[in-house]
Order: structure tokens, then sequence, then C-alpha cells
């Protein structure tokens, strides 16, 4: 929730530069999440939560995260082997490096904090490339109409919000590890889902509300005007 907060701050000037110029845009974004992983190791150096919770820490996902969904998903071209896709393809094999000298290493590149090792600049080439895969799922699963498949996908968010709170106040975990995993998907999802029609009912409530007295205001002001 903080890193979304200051999210919220950061977005509008994010937009401006890369409607300006996309290209600049990135290499801004990368330039200030690979200048703050630099610094972060003198500047945290107690609690790691400051570091981890930093939107500076995440600029380069969102760089990566506008590139797929501006250049890759708004131009239709999805295909992995496009000029489009190429940016993905070379940072690749350095996140894949990372990642797995990060399963064995604690933090395989020195000049950078321990904490939080696998989710930083170098590991979200690796990240993009599964949100590519799940692109590409969906417009396969959107032709077999999964409508079931495709709901959950448009209630990520809910769950995941969902799943915040249930894994914080978890009252009962069974032993059995195949029944947890099973109860904890099943649970999350179905809040997950109601927490989303509660939301989109009291919008379209709100919305109804709001058109209502638009139109009473008119009409009020039309009656004042004719008379």
């Amino acid at each position: 929730m903080t890193i979304m907060l200051q999210f919220i701050l950061v977005a509008p000037l994010i937009m401006w530069l890369y409607r300006k110029s996309p290209m600049a845009a990135l290499l801004v974004l990368f330039g200030i999440d690979l200048a703050f992983e630099f610094a972060a190791p003198h500047v945290f150096t107690g609690d790691a939560y400051l570091y981890a919770a930093c939107i500076f820490r995440y600029f380069a996902a969102i760089a990566l995260g506008l590139w797929i969904g501006k250049e890759f998903l708004a131009t239709g071209k999805t295909g992995f082997w496009t000029k489009r896709s190429a940016l993905i393809w070379l940072l690749l094999p350095l996140s894949l490096w990372y990642l797995i000298e990060a399963q064995n290493i604690k933090q395989p590149f020195s000049l950078f904090k321990p904490e939080w090792s696998s989710q930083n600049i170098i590991s979200y080439a690796y990240t993009a490339l599964l949100v590519m895969l799940l692109v590409k799922a969906w417009e396969y699963l959107s032709r077999l109409k999964l409508m079931p498949i495709l709901k959950l996908g448009k209630a990520s968010y809910h769950i995941f919000l969902v799943q915040i709170v249930y894994f914080a106040f978890l009252p009962y975990t069974p032993n059995n590890v195949a029944v947890r995993l099973v109860m904890n998907i099943v649970v999350c999802c179905l809040v997950g889902l109601a927490f989303q029609e509660v939301e989109q009912r009291l919008l379209r409530m709100l919305k109804g509300f709001a058109h209502n007295k638009s139109v009473k205001s008119i009409e009020a002001e039309t009656k004042i005007s004719s008379n």
C-alpha cells in the first residue's frame, strides 16, 4: 500500500515524460533505479523495510511495464520475435543468471543491498517475460471464451488485496500441505471475486446517484430560466 501511494504521486510525471519521449523515459527510470540501488547500502543501513518500500527501486519495473503496455499491447503486435520485444531479450540473460546465482548467494552483486535480492533492476526482465507470456495466454483464453479464468484475471488486484489481509490474520492452517494450498487459493479467489463484485455495484450506485443529481440540477435550472 505504501508503494501504491508513492506510485500515485509519481505516475503523472512518469506518464508525461513517456508521452514526450518513450526512450528518454526508459533511460531516466532505469538510471534512477540503478543509482538508487548503488546508494541504498549507504543510505538504508537500518531497517530493510524502508529500502523495500521505496518507489525508486521499482522504477525499472515501471519502465518495462510502460513499454509492454504502450509498445507491445497497445499496438496489437504481441509477437515475441519482433523489434518491440528486443529490449526484453537483451536484458533476459543477465536477469536469469542473476536469479540463479541469487539462489546460492544472498546477493550476487555486492554493490547492492542483500535484502530482497531477487527483486531489483537486474531481475525485472524475467518478470517482464512472464507478463508477455501471460499476455499471449490471455489472447488464447479469450478466443476459447473461458470466462471463469478471465473473470479471475480481472479480479486479480482484488484477490491480491484479500490475500494480504488473509495471511496477516489467518486463524487456522491445516497441517496437510495440499489441503492448505487448496484452501488458501479457493478462499482468496472467492473473497477477491466477491470484493470486486461489491465494489462494482457500489460504483454503479454512486454513478447512478451522481447522474440523477446532475439531471435534477439541470431540470431545476431549466425551470428557473423558463420562469
